[in-house]
């Protein structure tokens, strides 16, 4: 029984969902938390609700039920034809009639739906410690089995809700923040929500009280949704982006295309070492780039040069991704041997570079950047150092 007291301290009205400050006069239910309200609500006092009959036609097209705006069938047809779209099933035949608790036999064994909607449910067979259990996807029509899978491995509730045709219960954060008739979009497709609830007010901790940690404290309002064909003018959208989409992916493709044959073009009959020696080529690398590609941080450029030693042409490539940064020459032959005294003489500061050395990093990075190196070192005289 609802008692009538003062507030002691501010809240809010479980009716109307505005302040309560301390000194109001409330109501409250002792039995039930956060019950409390205004004796009179001035949100209702002020905008008092018009009484309209089931029925009745209320803004248009939206029947006025208590606590419900549903789109009719009628105005839902004018909408989906102005968008060119459709339903992509109809409404099931029957009324979901089964429920939590419903055993169904299957192969001769009962198993107990433990989870569902309000139009599917999952009924899941355990079998022997240690097996893998199997799921099944029941209707709650008729109790027929949609699907049979490994624990998790259903495609889900949602998934043969729209199967059925019925529609998708689901939540809008704020008040009044959906109207029947609108259209909207998930990963799964297009809809339009057919029926609005009564918004409510849920504060954080009674979410907490009720696990509904994904939530949290605020407004809601409920609604439901069918599912409906593409409607043509995002069709129409989708498909231009698609096609923009192709044409810059054909475009970057054949920059590269272009890109591999100026490569083959000029480092045809050069060597590669995996190390630059500017001291050897004809200018410091501020050449220009005669080709170049970049797709984010991946990358790759071509300088044209010339070897001191010879006069032939050399190639300066640079390469590389995300942290990723390599510079390689390509040389005649003659360059590529005094490049490689050169690295040779640097890195026996470090290691000493034996033709034994120069054996064992082949048999590991022989096909490899820098393989060229070990290849020639391996055929080296000993020398100390």
């Amino acid at each position: 029984m609802r008692k009538e007291i003062s507030a002691k301290f501010t809240s809010r009205c479980s009716a109307c969902g505005s302040d309560i400050h301390p000194g109001d006069r409330i109501t409250y239910d002792p039995a039930v938390k956060y019950s409390s309200q205004h004796k009179t609500c001035p949100a209702v006092a002020q905008n008092p609700k018009p009484k309209v009959a089931e029925g009745t036609l209320l803004n248009g097209p939206v029947i006025a039920r208590p606590q419900i705006s549903r789109l009719s069938d009628e105005a839902a047809a004018k909408i989906l034809a102005d968008l060119g779209s459709e339903f992509v099933r109809p409404l099931p035949a029957g009324k979901p009639t089964l429920g939590i608790g419903y055993k169904v036999t299957i192969g001769g064994k009962e198993v107990e739906i433990g989870r569902c909607s309000e139009w599917v449910g999952i009924a899941t067979d355990w079998r022997k410690p240690g097996d893998e259990a199997t799921e099944h996807v029941i209707s709650l029509i008729d109790g027929m089995v949609l699907e049979s899978a490994p624990w998790r491995k259903t495609r889900g509730i949602d998934y043969w809700t729209r199967q059925l045709g019925a529609p998708l219960k689901r939540e809008a954060q704020g008040k009044n923040s959906i109207h029947a008739g609108a259209i909207e979009h998930t990963k799964s497709g297009w809809y339009i929500v057919i029926s609005v609830d009564k918004p409510y007010y849920l504060s954080a901790e009674a979410a907490e009280d009720f696990d509904m940690f994904s939530r949290g404290g605020g407004w809601g309002t409920p609604y439901e949704m069918r599912e409906i064909t593409e409607p043509v003018k995002e069709r129409e959208k989708r498909e231009a982006k698609e096609r923009e989409k192709a044409a810059a992916e054909q475009a970057k493709n054949q920059v590269r295309s272009d890109f591999d044959a100026k490569f083959a073009e000029l480092t045809a009959g050069l060597i590669r070492t995996s190390s630059v020696h500017y001291e050897l080529l004809a200018d410091d690398g501020r050449a220009p780039y005669v080709a170049s590609w970049q797709d984010g941080s991946n990358y790759r450029h071509l300088k044209l040069t010339t070897s001191k030693i010879t006069g032939k042409p050399a190639v300066i490539f640079l390469h590389g991704g995300y942290d990723d940064y390599r510079c390689d020459m390509f040389v005649d032959q003659e360059t590529a041997e005094a490049a490689w005294r050169l690295t040779r003489e640097q890195n026996a500061k470090y290691t000493p570079q034996t033709p034994a050395y120069g054996r064992e990093q082949f048999e590991k990075y022989g096909k490899c950047v820098g393989g060229e190196y070990y290849e020639w070192l391996s055929k080296q005289p000993e020398v100390d150092g």
